[in-house]
Parts: C-alpha cells; structure tokens; sequence
C-alpha cells in the first residue's frame, strides 16, 4: 500500500483522501518557539494527535492542495 491509497481513509468511497499512512509518536517537550514564515514542501506523512495546555495564541494562514497518485482528473474533496 503506497502513501495515495485511498483504501486507508475511513470516508473511502465519500470523499477523496488526502494520503498517509502510518503509526508513529511525535513528542515536544519544552518550549517551541517559532517565528516568521514555515514552509513545507512535500510530502508530510504525519497521523496522529496533538494536545496543548494552557494559553496557545496563534495566527496566520494554511493553504493545503494535494493529488492522489492515480492520475484520476476528477475533483479532490477534502
């Protein structure tokens, strides 16, 4: 099964899947500052969950466009 399989998505057959699979822990601990603009290009095969206590203030703007690897030309429903 690649990264495009559409069978991993729990919505197959209702809407299309982004992509991804994968079991994995990712841990922060600490501060994490970040300033400016963050760029990610790629692909970012990342599930799972994240938590926050406390006050969280953020701001900006998130564009996400992606394909699936099949070449289908009909439109991508996220």
């Amino acid at each position: 099964m690649g990264l495009a399989n559409p069978l991993a998505s729990p919505y197959a057959g209702v809407a299309g899947a982004y992509g991804g699979e994968g079991i994995g822990d990712v841990a922060v601990a600490g501060e994490m500052p970040v300033a400016g603009t963050t760029m990610v290009a790629g692909q970012v095969p990342i599930l799972g969950a994240v938590r926050f206590a406390g006050d969280l203030p953020a701001g900006g703007v998130v564009s996400i466009a992606g394909s699936c690897g099949c070449g289908a030309a009909g439109p991508i429903l996220y």
